[in-house]
């Protein structure tokens, strides 16, 4: 898979991890850095092909280490220079960076997933199974993650689909989550994703190339609790 990963007002968690946690590809590209300027927290371009740091080009300096992760001269497409490609077991982890705590922000990535097939159910997640993107996640407690997700055998639609999510303050069970989901994964193709929470209008939408799907947008009841290194 590839990934570009830029914040806009994102307050977001003490460190960021980008990563493919299981043995699925992902590679990681980064978009134009002069359209995205207004608000932004970090940008990581991915594209520096040699070094084990992901350089952050919004000039905030929020740098990452890479563990495991390669890099690819060539991402594949017209407008991209080089990739970050991650197999299992690869991430990138960025410390000290903000929280996504009370306010509006959005986090957007071009991703290219390697070809999926369907997976066996997971013992842990209900069943179902996730490839980590980007997360800043304690599990029930706070922060967020941008996920693939294979879901387990309750759903009627059992295909690949990205998942934005993160827990509510309000929650009386573990695993409810405020999430949104646009189905479908282009696998070996090149696709942007952008996450917008709207703290006035009480939204989260996921967008998928441009897309807004009936899956993607939801009405939220809380903002994002503090998270930490992922």
């Amino acid at each position: 898979m590839a990934v570009i990963m830029t914040f806009h007002r994102a307050f977001v968690s003490l460190a960021l991890l980008l990563a493919a946690c299981s043995s699925r590809g992902l590679d990681v590209v980064g978009p134009d850095l002069d359209s995205l300027k207004h608000d932004m927290v970090a940008h990581w371009s991915c594209d520096e092909g040699i070094g084990g740091m992901l350089l952050d080009d919004s000039g905030s300096e929020f740098n990452g280490n890479i563990l495991g992760a390669t890099w690819l001269p060539d991402s594949g497409h017209a407008g991209f220079g080089g990739a970050l490609h991650f197999d299992s077991g690869n991430s990138v982890m960025v410390g000290s960076f903000p929280q996504a705590t009370g306010s509006s922000w959005s986090v957007s990535l071009w991703v290219r997933p390697a070809t999926w097939g369907s997976p066996s159910p997971s013992p842990d997640n209900g069943g179902a199974t996730y490839v980590t993107l980007i997360s800043t996640e304690i599990a029930v407690t706070g922060g967020w993650e941008m996920t693939a997700r294979f879901p387990n055998s309750d759903f009627v639609e059992r295909t690949w689909r990205y998942n934005f999510a993160y827990p509510s303050p309000s929650d009386a069970a573990p695993w409810t989550y405020q999430w949104a989901e646009p189905v479908g994964l282009d696998f070996d193709m090149w696709t942007h994703l952008l996450a917008v929470v709207d703290a006035d209008a009480m939204k989260l939408s996921f967008y998928k190339n441009g897309v807004l799907s009936a899956s993607a947008e939801k009405t939220i009841a809380s903002l994002i609790l503090q998270g930490t290194n992922a």
